[in-house]
Order: structure tokens, then C-alpha cells, then sequence
């Protein structure tokens, strides 16, 4: 399987992490390199650095467990599955 963003990452990440609050490039608390998660372009120094990929992948806690009320709490066993895929094959786009 060969995720991409636009096939499959981008449904995950804006139900999981660019949402208001968060990463939807106007939260005040998150750091400007990783505040906007709503296109590919936006994420694209965060993926470059390591971040996304240490954070959600291998240190698991994106999202935090205080998020939003009606925010997911976690990556579901699938989502990990679609993002551990993405990342292996360096992040395509499309």
C-alpha cells in the first residue's frame, strides 16, 4: 500500500489534527513550524524535520490527550497503519 496525502493522509489529519485549536494555523500555543496542518504545502517543514513522524508515530502522543471536547484523543490502529505507509514512502504528495 502507497498512502498519499491526498488519497488518504488528509482525511486522517483533518479529523485528527487541523481542527480548531490545534493545528488549523491559528492556535497561539503551537509552534509556528508545526501550526498549520490544513494542506500539504503547510505541513511540508514539519514532515521535513522529523516532527510529525516523532510525534505521531513514534512517541504517540498526537493528539494530546487534551484536546477540544469532540476531538479524538488518539490515532486509531488503522490511521497509524495509513501514516506509518505515508511516512516509509517519503511523504508523497499525490
Amino acid at each position: 500500500m502507497t498512502a498519499t496525502y491526498d488519497d488518504s493522509v488528509k482525511a486522517i489529519v483533518d479529523a485528527t489534527c487541523a481542527y480548531a485549536g490545534c493545528h488549523n494555523g491559528s492556535a497561539s500555543n503551537i509552534p509556528e513550524a508545526s501550526k498549520d496542518y490544513t494542506s500539504y504545502s503547510a505541513m511540508k517543514a514539519t514532515l521535513d524535520s522529523g516532527a510529525f513522524n516523532s510525534r505521531a508515530l513514534v512517541s504517540k502522543n498526537m493528539p494530546p490527550s487534551s484536546v477540544p471536547t469532540g476531538a479524538p484523543t488518539e490515532l486509531s490502529t488503522a490511521q497509524i497503519e495509513i501514516l506509518t505507509c505515508w511516512h516509509e514512502a517519503g511523504y508523497p504528495e499525490n
